[in-house]
């Protein structure tokens, strides 16, 4: 069980480090057919407005708007994708690195030590290796 600890971390990160380097990709793919829906729209528009027809270039606007939302929307859910997968890599390594060395990247509590209540520093509430930063992780 103990080499399984490790080897299992590992893997959990390197998963989510493909699953950020794939939803990167996507991200910067859907800021680059965001930018064309521009320029095109603006074209399409310009074009409509050259052949002087109101309702082509009203549905012109109408469909690029509705386009752009959508991949805003689009956008806006990879970012969010991406980010919980950043945030389960960096606890994936926390856990990792607890395990093998014993260290923790969330707050110890030390600025809520107490010297002078009695039993604060007997029972190890707050600081490094205590209960507040085992029940912290």
């Amino acid at each position: 069980m103990k080499t399984e600890m490790p080897a299992y971390y590992t893997h959990r990160s390197n998963h989510c480090e493909t699953a950020i380097r794939k939803l990167t990709r996507s991200i910067n793919r859907y800021a680059l057919f965001r930018l064309l829906t521009i320029i095109a729209g603006f074209i399409g528009i310009y074009q409509a407005l050259a052949v002087r027809s109101v309702m082509l270039t009203f549905a012109a606007f109408i469909l690029i708007v509705i386009l752009f939302a959508w991949l805003v929307q689009k956008h806006s859910r990879l970012y969010t994708e991406r980010e919980y997968f950043q945030n389960l890599k960096l606890v994936n390594g926390n856990e990792l690195e607890n395990y093998l060395h014993g260290s923790n990247m969330y707050s110890d509590g030390a600025p809520w030590s107490d010297d002078k209540h009695p039993y604060s520093s007997h029972l190890d509430i707050f600081g490094p290796g205590s209960l507040f930063h085992l029940l912290n992780r």
